[in-house]
């Protein structure tokens, strides 16, 4: 089940790339989307990747059984990237990531990433459970899930230290029966 985790994917539409099969300009397109002070916020770590950090980042998950990212296109156009890490296959669940491509303003792009995430955690790789992190102030990203069948289910406090001050984080997560 894990070796699929650097596979390509055809989901809803959509094609799914590993970023393990990404050519290098493709690469560095999506370490440009990283790198954007939108996406940057509201990450953990808010530092640029460099381009060898970003090279090596995904030399490892080439190795990795615990963790899978992809671009997402829909026809030619990228729509963003997603994540399932912390994938354990005995308990089947998984840790989702996603963020939309910052550099294309079409609307509803967030929702057909994460159909296309659900699809591919609970068709695909058979999950039970998918959770998520987010930060408390990314409204705009709790309202997404929430609308796609996301439970608030705890929250740790003052987490993280970002920009001067503490930051909690909210714990979500969604059964396969949900939907």
């Amino acid at each position: 089940m894990n070796a699929s985790l650097q596979g390509d994917f055809k989901i809803n539409g959509l094609s799914l790339r590993s970023f393990v099969n990404l050519s290098p300009l493709e690469a560095e397109e999506v370490r440009r989307w990283r790198n954007h002070p939108e996406i940057r916020r509201f990450m953990y770590n808010d530092r640029e990747i460099d381009s060898i950090e970003h090279i090596q980042f995904i030399e490892s998950l080439r190795e990795s059984s615990h963790s899978g990212y992809w671009v997402v296109h829909e026809e030619n156009r990228p729509l963003g990237t997603l994540s399932l890490t912390r994938f354990n296959p005995l308990h089947h669940h998984a840790f989702l990531g996603i963020y939309a491509n910052p550099f294309d303003s079409t609307k509803g792009r967030g929702k057909r990433l994460m159909e296309a995430l659900l699809a591919l955690s609970f068709s695909h790789f058979g999950l039970h459970t998918l959770k998520l992190e987010v930060m408390e102030e990314n409204e705009r990203a709790i309202t997404l899930y929430e609308t796609m069948g996301f439970v608030r289910e705890g929250c740790w406090r003052d987490y993280i230290f970002k920009e001067g001050r503490y930051r909690s984080i909210l714990l979500m997560g969604i059964l396969n029966e949900t939907l």
